[in-house]
């Protein structure tokens, strides 16, 4: 029996360590036939994707369409409050959990790659996904994992029912689940925000790349012509410093640094190379086409950058403006 440290003023009860075999009422994969290759329409039946089940909820669009030969399986169609666990895929994918809500009118069956369970008359089915999402359940789920290699691994539904758990009284649950709802939801806004926000930025990147937007001196006067150049003519290359670790060789040296590869940090080890301000651009990689994260980017500090990633300084002006400039551009052709 124990009690978190920090929890709502009204609650005192003690919470107890169950099995999540004991908080819920029942456990069941799905069914995964030959379907068809898009989703389905609002009216049509369909198997749910295992990317269906997120960290970031439950994505009812992710599924695809039962053929019209095929009898739906009403007894695998997913409802409101049940909790969803991916069982089999890449080790990252395994253990993922979503809960479905309350919005979702259905007609979606579960895959034989997902564990759905039933929440228990004691236990609040959206606090019962989250303890599933906290990383001792989660440490529990990893450890368990079977399969030939870390992109096919699965846990079985043994395996998850004999998870550990610490449980509150339901009410306190359903008080905990609430709150973080509702932070979720706040999340939710200012990602939706931040992604507008990124293609307000990207259109103004591109207008005044291009000239379209021009602005004034201080003064109110023009600013001169743009000058046509090439890179190598206003930067000082560092690509001759670069050092590439091996990921053996990097779980030898874990520290503090930051080690950069094409689209980012990828380690900590115990050293760097550059100490300064700097300018990062993607090398290789599929990051070239997809553009999932910054290709060109401002680095500062103390750090190590691999032979993925070219290194440089603008030799006059400004490296924000060159890594802006540089991020603008599509490099497709040159991959």
């Amino acid at each position: 029996m124990t009690t978190p440290k920090l929890r709502f003023k009204e609650f005192d009860g003690d919470w107890a360590e169950s099995k999540l075999q004991d908080c819920i009422d029942s456990i069941d994969s799905g069914w995964s036939p030959q379907c068809e290759s898009y989703p389905a329409d609002e009216n049509e039946w369909a198997v749910l994707k295992t990317t269906s089940v997120d960290w970031d909820g439950f994505k009812a669009n992710f599924n695809k369409k039962l053929p019209s030969n095929l009898e739906a399986r009403f007894e695998i169609e997913v409802k409101p409050s049940d909790i969803l666990v991916t069982r089999a895929g890449p080790t990252e994918r395994v253990g993922v959990v979503a809960v479905v809500p309350q919005t979702v009118s259905s007609k979606l069956m579960i895959s034989d790659k997902l564990i759905r369970l039933k929440a228990n008359h004691d236990n609040n089915p959206e606090f019962l996904g989250i303890s599933l999402s906290s990383a001792k359940c989660q440490n529990q789920l990893q450890s368990k994992t079977s399969g030939l290699a870390k992109s096919q691994t699965n846990i079985s539904q043994k395996i998850l029912s004999d998870v550990s758990l610490m449980t509150p009284a339901k009410e306190e649950q359903s008080k905990i689940a609430t709150f973080l709802s509702a932070v979720d939801e706040k999340i939710s806004q200012l990602t939706q925000k931040h992604e507008l926000l990124s293609q307000y930025k990207q259109g103004m990147m591109q207008q005044l790349f291009s000239q379209q937007i021009r602005f004034k001196a201080d003064d109110g006067g023009e600013f001169g012509e743009w000058e046509k150049t090439t890179l190598g003519k206003v930067v000082n290359f560092q690509n001759g410093k670069r050092v590439p670790l091996s990921e053996s060789d990097r779980q030898k040296r874990q520290g503090e640094y930051r080690y950069y590869g094409a689209s980012g940090v990828i380690d900590h080890i115990d050293d760097y190379i550059f100490d300064g301000q700097y300018i990062l651009i993607g090398e290789d990689g599929a990051n070239i086409i997809t553009r999932s994260s910054p290709l060109a980017f401002i680095v500062e500090g103390q750090f190590w950058v691999n032979n993925h990633a070219h290194i440089f300084q603008s030799k006059n002006g400004s490296n924000v403006f060159l890594a802006a400039y540089l991020e603008s551009l599509n490099y497709e052709k040159f991959n």
